[in-house]
């Protein structure tokens, strides 16, 4: 008696395009959390009085290589001294100082439901 496989004949099919799809659409999900976290931050900085202007450094970058995707993100060294400058407004100096913004970890924090959010819509469209 034969036995309709066509829908195991789908599902394989599927599980099989599964890996090639999603590593092709995390970048993109990770490029987008890594851009609300930005804005978060410049958001951040443009609330404070002395810092504002570090605003404007602040940048991120996104690598894919061997299945891993990393995004840094941060103050540019290259924009007008911004490092140096958020390291005393977020961590204080030799003088004291500090928490004049929001530690850049609540930026990443608040990201973390809607990154979740966009990998399960990614597996929901893959799937």
């Amino acid at each position: 008696m034969p036995a309709d496989v066509s829908q195991l004949r789908d599902l394989t099919r599927d599980l099989q395009a599964f890996t090639p799809k999603v590593a092709k659409g995390i970048p993109q999900v990770v490029k987008k959390g890594a851009l609300n976290i930005k804005k978060t931050m410049q958001s951040d900085f443009r609330g404070s009085r002395h810092f504002g202007h570090i605003a404007r450094t602040i940048s991120f970058d996104v690598t894919a290589s061997s299945g891993d995707v990393e995004a840094e993100i941060g103050p540019d060294k290259s924009r007008g001294g911004g490092a140096k400058l958020a390291h005393i407004a977020y961590w204080g100096g030799s003088r004291g100082g500090g928490a004049s913004v929001r530690d850049p970890a609540h930026a990443l924090e608040s990201e973390g439901d809607n990154f979740e959010n966009a990998l399960v819509k990614l597996l929901d469209g893959v799937l």
